[in-house]
């Protein structure tokens, strides 16, 4: 941690064993060990994300899922939900996470057909901070047999004015010490770098990539002084 840049913040994800095998039931051990394990991360620590699987549903596990968040050590720690069924869309569940200081995730994950429909219908404002995961179609992902279908070296999709529509959203809800978290991923536009150089550029903001010359010289730097 010592060797991040000052502003360097970590990024932590719940464990799949949690959300996605256990679905958030007998899991205290597990979480324990997870909050114990990223403790020491504490001054540089983000929101933890909580992703639950596309399985999990208010039909069935509305009550499981209540009882997971309330054991959570607010004081202590920021969490972030992000729904993958629309059947949690439902006021009494903003109020629970209102009440709670719980972030209600907003993701994008429309397909590439509609690159420039985001889902805005269910935006809800819910704790001090926002957590945004641009994720993109997940089906450009993979093919049937398992190998990748794309390099993900360049923008494959561009998705200009879903970007512009995000930060605006983003921007109206950036108000007094609201702070944002953005995340994206390579199914958006088919390079996570570059749709952060272009969404921080809706912000007017420059955010600098490296080069991949760079890159290569910082990975065979690396590569030798780890046989020194």
């Amino acid at each position: 941690m010592e060797s991040t840049p000052e502003d360097f913040i970590f990024s932590c994800k719940m464990p799949r064993k949690i959300t996605h095998e256990l679905n958030l039931r007998d899991c205290g051990q597990a979480l324990l060990g997870f909050l114990n394990d990223i403790a020491p991360l504490q001054p540089k620590l983000g929101p933890i994300l909580i992703q639950l699987p596309s399985h999990f549903a208010a039909a069935n596990d509305e009550q499981a899922l209540k009882r997971f968040l309330l054991r959570l050590p607010r004081r202590d720690f920021r969490f972030a939900v992000e729904f993958r069924h629309t059947g949690w869309n439902r006021p009494h569940l903003i109020h629970f996470f209102q009440k709670f200081g719980l972030c209600w995730v907003w993701n994008d994950l429309s397909p590439v057909a509609r690159l420039d429909r985001a889902p805005f219908e269910f935006v809800p404002e819910t704790s001090d901070f926002l957590y945004v995961r641009l994720m993109g179609d997940l089906r450009s992902k993979y093919a049937g047999d398992g190998s990748p279908i794309y390099q993900y070296d360049s923008l494959l999709w561009p998705r200009t004015e879903a970007l512009e529509n995000w930060a605006v959203k983003v921007s109206r809800h950036l108000q007094g010490d609201l702070s944002a978290f953005i995340y994206v991923n390579n199914h958006f536009e088919g390079n996570a770098p570059l749709t952060c150089r272009r969404l921080a550029r809706q912000f007017g903001l420059n955010l600098a990539l490296p080069q991949p010359a760079d890159l290569r010289a910082k990975l065979e730097n690396e590569a030798q002084l780890s046989l020194l």
